[in-house]
């Protein structure tokens, strides 16, 4: 009795085709390094303030600390009202803002919070859908209408209408936008891992597994789920994307973080310096979140494409 997906004639694994098959995708190879690329920038840009929050603590020693304020992008929020409104030059490649601020070290945080709640987000939700869509599939009957009419009922609402209520009601914090994002974005990833449960139940080393009476859990935890991971896995980089664009999204609107340079604060900032011909803020933050995006939607597409194992052939 096997739990792992079924190897072809050749007798290659499922994710051992799928990771030949990703390589020879060149432009998802690429959009795999740009997103590396943009968390090593904002381990950059955060390594700094982790280190000052450990030496306020007394956990960190002068040597840290000195390094902590050399540190690429550390001075983010610190205002330098000689160097304001500055375009693009050599001591500021993007600029500066307003404040002085240098919008480099700006985007280079935003980019570590993006990441942050994206993945935070991402694996929320794929979490509560796991369960959910699981608990549907497996047992049906009154469990499934159950869950089929929570889920009809939270997505009958416009998403972000909905993140917009519970941001209101959490507060405008980081928790308050992992919580609202991962109760909207559960949805999708309970619908397909219910009709894969479906699918997989009636499967003959699931109907081995009852009759050497292994129990519920063990079996869809154990046996069923594996199977399961590559759908899992692909939902799992869709909505890290859309974690992304969503808090964006929320931030411009105004009921997103505060006191935190994400980008869409960012964006909502430099609406009013566009107005000033000030257009260097506003260009740069466009194209980092347009970067990731793009690289994150090909990467996925491909990795979707390579985990297929109707593709296999």
């Amino acid at each position: 009795m096997s739990n792992v997906a079924a190897p072809t004639a050749k007798g290659v694994s499922l994710w051992s085709d799928a990771y030949r098959r990703l390589k020879r995708e060149r432009l998802a190879v690429v959009c795999f390094f740009v997103v590396v690329a943009y968390v090593v920038l904002a381990l950059m840009a955060k390594g700094g303030q982790v280190v000052n929050w450990l030496h306020a603590d007394g956990r960190a020693g002068d040597g840290w600390k000195s390094f902590a304020d050399s540190a690429l992008f550390a001075d983010y929020a610190v205002p330098n009202p000689s160097a304001a409104e500055q375009p693009p030059s050599a001591a500021h490649v993007f600029g500066t803002n307003v404040h002085g601020q240098d919008v480099l070290a700006r985007i280079a945080n935003g980019a570590g919070i993006a990441i942050l709640l994206g993945v935070c987000v991402a694996g929320l939700a794929v979490f509560i859908g796991m369960i959910f869509g699981a608990a549907a599939g497996w047992f049906g009957k009154w469990v499934d209408e159950a869950v089929v009419w929570l889920y009809s009922t939270v997505s009958s609402i416009p998403d972000v209408m909905l993140m917009m209520g519970i941001a209101f009601m959490l507060g405008r914090t980081f928790t308050s936008l992992l919580i609202a994002m991962g109760l909207t974005y559960w949805v999708g990833v309970c619908r397909v891992v219910r009709g894969e449960f479906f699918k997989l139940k009636e499967r003959d080393y699931v109907l081995a597994a009852r009759a050497m009476g292994f129990g519920n859990a063990r079996i869809m935890f154990l046996h069923v789920a594996p199977n399961v991971a590559h759908v899992l896995i692909i939902m799992f980089t869709l909505l890290f994307v859309e974690a992304i664009k969503a808090e964006v999204v929320l931030s411009f609107l105004g009921v997103g973080l505060v006191n935190e340079p994400s980008w869409g604060i960012i964006i909502q900032d430099a609406e009013n310096e566009l107005m000033r011909g000030q257009w260097w803020q506003m260009t740069f933050t466009s194209v980092a979140l347009f970067g990731i995006v793009l690289a994150l939607q090909v990467f996925g597409d491909a990795l979707r494409d390579a985990l297929d194992p109707r593709l296999r052939h």
